[in-house]
């Protein structure tokens, strides 16, 4: 053991392993020894093997603390929330109270998406042991995803008094700062902790995105053109900017960034990749489409989702059809590149297209019910007085496909809220009886993720004031995704001749210049809600007036997802 944990000090992992085992050996039945050398396999990634020596641990003593602590932290760290939170149960069969395998159970449901299970779960371990910064640190990451962003506040900064004051911790303190309305709070915060550590993402990605969403005069990049400029052949520098800046659509601000970065890096591939996809974006697609087509061919295949949104803005629509093609090949859960498949299909007149996306059978408005409600508009009523309540700001996030609107932060379905849990039961029950009505069919990529039950895997309510849109987009991170119609403007009253206010299918973002229109359009009715698969390009009409637009939108995937 002693040479083990010498090893380990010295990360040399393998023979820290080893030298585990060999005391496991001598000495089988010695928990302690168990407890050790399974923390050195979990710690090695070996989740698996990490898992069975847990259990053999708590076989040798099904009363060790340690054991149960942490066969379920090993458990969470392998992704496997369900085991962690049964065993982190088994462990308060024997240890009832006990604070570690409370905050263990609470993270795990948080982790598994199970935000109102989770909160009272960690009060309970606060209780038993309130000067735990960990478990207010993670208390406070449940509240923020249940919407309650005072409370979360307060916990990181509780959290930061017990010690702690670390980078992760300050980031999520600037996040609460800015749900709260504190802008120039969570703007000082980002920019202390960049001062510090002038490379990490979360807090570079947090400030950009309050100084573009909220209209500030500062340049929203500057902080990711000093780090790049501070070492300046070094090309993770440049590459960070260029992403940032490619994330905000700003494609002639990157083909300069990318200019400037060459002189240092002398011809860096990936750099020429995003700078050759920038030009495309912004100007002749056609020029660009041959260089970046070369670098993929040679070897920068990260890059061909590039050549494909290229492809098809030059036209290409064979070249589209190939490589969107092996893109799905790679990655059949990729819903971007069905996406320009389907267009790349359009683009050829392929009948395909309508095979993929069956614009009839797989786009479907359902009106839906919840009891306690005469009708589903009264129930609708009643939600969009509680979703109008969430819009705080006045600006849409820069990264997002809405116009003239707002969105809320956090996971709308995971609000302590009466009303919400109602219509996540209500959505829940009429989308399970619309997916149970598909046939099975192995050969299409939506038919074929059919499982025994769906989860939501994101949730969230936008407002659009009049004249606000959607740009057309698909859903990176769903199966199926939807709208539920809240509240909508009264121009939008029985069927109307330019459609406003309406969602149209099929319609590829206008940047490609295809001029495809919709090949469905769908008027909404107050109390329905809109279902189809994520993959499938979908945007909304600007509509006039002066009435909003109230809609909770979500994306769900199969629970074997």
């Amino acid at each position: 053991m002693l040479m083990g944990f010498v090893a380990r000090a010295g990360n040399v992992t393998d023979e820290a392993e080893r030298c585990f085992a060999a005391a496991r050996r001598l000495a089988p039945a010695d928990v302690r020894v168990w407890n050790i050398y399974a923390n050195s396999l979990a710690a090695s990634g070996k989740f698996d093997e990490a898992l069975a020596a847990f259990r053999s641990l708590l076989k040798h003593d099904p009363k060790s603390l340690d054991g149960y602590i942490n066969f379920a932290l090993t458990a969470n760290d392998a992704g496997d929330f369900g085991l962690a939170i049964e065993i982190a149960d088994s462990g308060l069969q024997t240890f009832p109270g006990n604070a570690r395998l409370l905050g263990i159970k609470a993270l795990a449901l948080k982790n598994y998406s199970e935000i109102p299970a989770a909160l009272p779960v960690f009060e309970a371990a606060i209780r038993a042991e309130p000067n735990r910064a960990l478990t207010r640190k993670n208390h406070g990451a449940a509240l923020m995803a249940a919407g309650e962003f005072e409370a979360a506040r307060a916990e990181f900064q509780q959290a930061i008094r017990l010690g702690l004051n670390d980078i992760p911790t300050h980031c999520c303190l600037a996040a609460a700062e800015l749900e709260c309305g504190d802008i120039d709070g969570a703007i000082a915060r980002y920019q202390q902790i960049l001062s510090a550590a002038p490379d990490h993402d979360e807090a570079s990605q947090g400030l950009t995105r309050i100084l573009v969403e909220y209209e500030r005069p500062e340049n929203p990049f500057g902080h990711w053109a000093s780090y790049a400029k501070s070492r300046p052949y070094e090309a993770d520098g440049w590459l960070r900017w260029l992403f940032a800046a490619l994330g905000h659509s700003r494609f002639a601000e990157v083909d300069e960034i990318a200019a400037e970065a060459q002189a240092y890096l002398a011809n860096n591939s990936a750099v020429s990749a995003i700078q050759y996809f920038a030009r495309a974006m912004h100007g002749n697609a056609e020029g660009q489409m041959g260089p970046l087509k070369d670098l993929v061919d040679s070897g920068a295949a990260t890059f061909r989702e590039f050549l494909v949104q290229v492809a098809i803005k030059a036209g290409d629509g064979q070249l589209a059809e190939q490589q969107a093609s092996i893109l799905t090949n790679e990655t059949p859960f990729n819903q971007a590149a069905w996406a320009y498949l389907a267009t790349a299909w359009r683009m050829l007149d392929d009948e395909r297209e309508f095979w993929l996306c069956d614009y009839e059978r797989l786009i479907q408005p359902i009106e839906v019910e919840a009891d306690g409600f005469d009708s589903s508009v009264g129930f609708a009523y009643a939600v969009a007085e509680t979703l109008a309540s969430l819009h705080q700001t006045q600006y849409e996030p820069g990264d997002q496909s809405l116009r003239n609107g707002t969105q809320t932060s956090g996971s709308l379905f995971d609000r302590r809220d009466p009303m919400i849990a109602c219509l996540k039961q209500a959505l829940t029950i009429a989308i399970n009886k619309w997916v149970s009505q598909f046939p099975d069919a192995s050969d299409h990529p939506f038919l074929r993720r059919k499982g025994t039950g769906i989860r939501f895997s994101g949730s969230w309510s936008v407002k659009l004031r009049p004249g606000g849109f959607h740009i057309p987009h698909f859903h990176g991170q769903g199966w199926i995704s939807s709208a539920y119609y809240a509240q909508l403007p009264s121009i939008m009253d029985g069927a109307t001749e330019n459609w406003e206010g309406c969602i149209g299918f099929g319609e590829p973002p206008a940047i490609f210049g295809l001029n495809h229109p919709p090949r469905r359009i769908i008027i909404p009715k107050t109390g329905t809600l809109a279902l189809f698969p994520s993959y499938m390009w979908h945007g909304t009409i600007p509509f006039s007036g002066t009435d909003m637009r109230l809609t909770a939108a979500f994306d769900m995937v199969p629970f074997n997802a």
